[in-house]
């Protein structure tokens, strides 16, 4: 009887047959455009024989393996949110959830562009009732203010003109909207040699001043304002002032600049918060500038609360060299500034540069319920010739409580007065 021998072998597995199943260590970048086209690139292994990547379920293009450890795509449009990135391979398939968010792109801020003179017809002082329209025209007048809204119109459009020069007098602005207007909107407009660009008095809401160029603001107080909303109430909308520039170093006359925006006794609902929102505002870096000719110790960027006041929201403005404060709250309830840029260094005695955000009663109105962050800040202050020092970009009087600050630098040395050239986004 013959024995067969027998024996066990190991089986060598084949090059293919070693190849790991694919993982993913490193995803950049994690974030996109919800209309696709970003190129993500994936670090990890296993990339080998690729068969499909889909981002959020959706099959990705232009996939290019690098190597077993790397490989490149473009994501494909998907709506906003976190989702998983998926990679099949011959070895199987990975998945990361979370791995890519998708976010809807910034909506640009409009440029306000001038309109050309040559263009607009002439025109004397208007004014506006319940329905009218007014644009392309270059108005002007020897005494008064430019054009009035009635008292108590409703849905006036002014747009696209050049307002000014509008007559002498200490009230006689570019736009008076008068008591009771309502559904009043002044947008993409030209203003200058005024008393004031626009004047909102005891009007309702919503009232919308947008996108505008103002410059040579001859003042005096109680004018001297871009805007200024004076007595406005009532909660049938939100009132705005976005997408404004207000120029003092643009000035080729003497001018007496007060707060460029100002809010006196002016209300905002829970509902509907006025909301003043990506404006550029620029003061002198010298208060008593020879060319302008302005003494005055006054000129904040935006105050709010003036005489009291409710639920007002300042959000995403650029404001360089106001001789006050950038940005103050002078009484009033529900107040929020945030995510502003804000440079308040003036550069010789004289420049009157205070802090960049400032929380204070004003005859006797105590501030309650404010709201401060995410603002970046920085401060000299300078006042009546002495001798500048360096402040911490924030004050708050000793009697105000309740404030609420969270993700604020107001001693940031990065910035520069060189971020007027910043574009500010509109929310």
């Amino acid at each position: 009887m013959i024995l067969l021998a027998t024996a066990l072998y190991a089986v060598t597995p084949s090059a293919a047959d070693a190849v790991a199943k694919p993982k993913i260590t490193k995803v950049s970048p994690k974030t996109g455009s919800t209309k696709g086209g970003t190129t993500v690139t994936i670090t990890g292994s296993g990339f080998v024989k690729v068969k499909k990547v889909t981002v959020g379920g959706v099959k990705a293009t232009k996939v290019k393996v690098l190597s077993s450890k790397k490989l490149r795509f473009r994501t494909p449009a998907h709506a906003a949110g976190k989702v998983t990135i998926t990679i099949t391979t011959a070895k199987g398939k990975v998945t990361k959830k979370s791995a890519f968010t998708y976010k809807k792109p910034a909506t640009p801020t409009p440029t306000p562009v001038p309109p050309p003179t040559n263009t607009l017809t002439r025109s004397g002082p208007i004014t506006a009732t319940s329905g009218q329209t007014i644009t392309g025209l270059h108005i002007t007048s020897t005494t008064g203010p430019c054009v009035k809204v009635a008292p108590g119109a409703s849905n006036v459009k002014i747009v696209g003109n050049e307002i000014g020069p509008c007559g002498s007098g200490v009230d006689d602005v570019g736009v008076l909207v008068q008591a009771k207007a309502t559904r009043v909107t002044i947008s993409a407009n030209t203003i200058h040699n005024v008393a004031s660009g626009a004047l909102m008095a005891d009007a309702y809401n919503p009232l919308v001043f947008s996108y505008n160029t103002v410059y040579d603001v001859r003042g005096p107080f109680p004018r001297g304002q871009m805007v200024q909303f004076a007595g406005v109430s009532g909660s049938a909308g939100q009132s705005k002032i976005i997408g404004n520039v207000s120029d003092k170093q643009r000035a080729t006359i003497k001018t007496t600049y007060e707060d460029h925006i100002n809010l006196y006794k002016t209300y905002g609902s829970q509902a509907y918060p006025i909301l003043i929102a990506c404006n550029k505002i620029r003061g002198s870096a010298t208060a008593n500038d020879l060319t302008t000719g302005e003494t005055t110790s006054n000129g904040s960027g935006i105050t709010i609360g003036d005489n009291n006041g409710a639920w007002v929201d300042v959000r995403n403005n650029v404001v360089v060299y106001t001789p006050n404060t950038g940005i103050g709250i002078a009484g009033g309830d529900h107040m929020t500034i945030a995510n502003n840029l804000i440079y308040n260094r003036g550069t010789a005695a004289g420049s009157m540069t205070q802090e960049a955000v400032t929380v204070f009663p004003y005859l006797g109105f105590m501030p309650t319920n404010a709201t401060i962050t995410g603002n970046r800040g920085t401060a000299r202050a300078w006042k009546y010739g002495s001798t500048g020092q360096v402040v911490d970009g924030y004050w708050a009087d000793s009697s105000v409580t309740g404030v609420t600050l969270s993700g604020n630098n107001f001693n940031d040395g990065s910035l520069t007065d060189q971020i007027w050239n910043t574009t500010p986004t509109c929310p």
